[in-house]
């Protein structure tokens, strides 16, 4: 026995280990197949995630985009069908990595979007991912921002957002004199606008 014929072996043994997960992984699909929840339509799975949503929200009631992520562990059918349902990731939390925020995106493609910014959470790189997308948000929520991010938050809402329907702002110190006074919302840059909220 050599070093290189031990190699060879191991090299063998673990593609024989691949096959037979690769196996394992297509007789667990099999059996999951014959699961009644595993058969159910699509319309009711999607239902599930929704009622699952509304009952355990990790961030009451804003959070509507990670509670249910736990349920597309059940099957890889429930899995795709969540992967292809844009309005399950059309709330967007933006305490999240980068990475999941450009997912949301990517799976809403021609979905309008609520942005929700939790308390004290804003980033740079979280506002330069939001610019490209601004046409299609729905509902902007950003809470208790520190006074430092002002000129950004003009910056944002002096940018057309023609789906825009409700803005709400929240800050960690006094308002009074927080925006610039001649900061304007033009209706022909924000024409749904129904809701606004600065606090």
């Amino acid at each position: 026995t050599t070093l290189a014929s031990i190699s060879q072996r191991m090299t063998e043994a673990f593609k024989q280990r691949q096959a037979l997960d690769a196996e394992l992984v297509r007789l667990r699909r099999a059996f999951n197949s014959f699961i009644p929840a595993c058969k159910l339509p699509n319309e009711i799975i999607v239902l599930i995630f929704e009622a699952y949503t509304a009952v355990y929200p990790r961030y009451a009631p804003i959070d509507e985009c990670s509670a249910w992520i736990k349920l597309t562990l059940v099957c890889k059918r429930w899995y795709d069908v969540a992967r292809a349902t844009p309005k399950l990731w059309k709330n967007i939390v933006m305490n999240k990595k980068s990475q999941w925020i450009n997912l949301c995106l990517e799976r809403t493609p021609s979905s309008l979007i609520n942005i929700i910014y939790p308390s004290n959470y804003i980033s740079t790189p979280h506002f330069t991912i939001l610019v490209p997308h601004i046409y299609r948000v729905k509902r902007i929520t950003l809470r208790n921002i520190p006074r430092g991010w002002t000129p950004s938050i003009c910056s944002l809402l002096s940018t057309s957002a023609p789906a825009l329907e409700s803005l709400e702002v929240s800050c960690t110190a006094d308002v009074k004199g927080l925006f610039p006074a001649d900061l304007v919302l033009s209706l022909q840059k924000l024409p749904r606008l129904q809701s606004l909220y600065l606090s």
